[in-house]
């Protein structure tokens, strides 16, 4: 696999942090991305049910790695798809990836998915 060159790569994540084990949860989730790859640029839309809930306020140094992080607020009653849609309209890099809040990524899963992506135009 030869190295992708620096992309940026939009992530969408619902979320509803009503207590502090929910809030782990995604906190989780948000540092294994962070730390999963070097020459991506992350661009997250978390759409946070919890009105107290900032997330950038949580992640002060992401600016040094170029990722940013928004919180958006459901604009609908909460509903699964509509708030992954709200959050994918937010967005505007080549790549969108929509997620839960409880997974956690694994070094280099998105430059290996591009790589496939560019070694195989068919399959988009």
């Amino acid at each position: 696999m030869t190295k992708i060159q620096k992309t940026n790569i939009d992530i969408v994540i619902p979320s509803w942090s009503k207590n502090d084990e929910l809030f782990n949860i995604t906190k989780k989730c948000l540092d294994s991305l962070f730390e999963s790859e070097k020459n991506i640029s992350f661009h997250v839309y978390i759409i946070e049910t919890n009105k107290d809930i900032e997330w950038n306020d949580h992640y002060s140094s992401l600016e040094e790695f170029n990722h940013t992080i928004t919180t958006l607020r459901p604009k609908l009653p909460f509903g699964y798809h509509k708030c992954l849609n709200q959050g994918r309209l937010a967005g505007i890099s080549p790549y969108v990836v929509l997620c839960n809040n409880d997974i956690t990524f694994e070094n280099s899963w998105a430059s290996k998915i591009i790589w496939v992506m560019n070694s195989h135009p068919y399959i988009m």
